[in-house]
């Protein structure tokens, strides 16, 4: 199995696990990969503003039924999951700077 493979059947029985409906891709068809609805593969609802950045973009992450976020695999699902809750809790990167002298 290739590693794409082996990440997408574990994000599968993740979803299994968690009792999530899975649907495929044109919904009655296609390997069943995508949750029934966008929330079911997110940990918080989007924020109006991640949802707006995501509208306005190319990629069409949020178009179509089901959308491409909605797969166990997507990227931007998962870059979702990460990366909003440190926006929500207003994380910057000044956070992390520190006094300390580098070599």
């Amino acid at each position: 199995m290739n590693a794409h493979g082996y990440i997408l059947s574990k994000q599968i029985q993740w979803a299994y696990r968690n009792n999530i409906v899975l649907i495929g891709s044109k919904v009655n068809r296609g390997r069943k990969a995508y949750t029934q609805k966008l929330g079911d593969n997110l940990f918080e609802p989007l924020m109006i503003e991640i949802r707006n950045n995501f509208k306005e973009a190319d990629g069409g992450e949020l178009t179509g039924n089901p959308c491409k976020m909605q797969a166990v695999h997507s990227s931007s699902a998962l870059g979702v999951n990460i990366f909003q809750y440190w926006k929500r809790m207003n994380i910057n990167k000044t956070h992390f700077r520190t006094k300390r002298k580098v070599w």
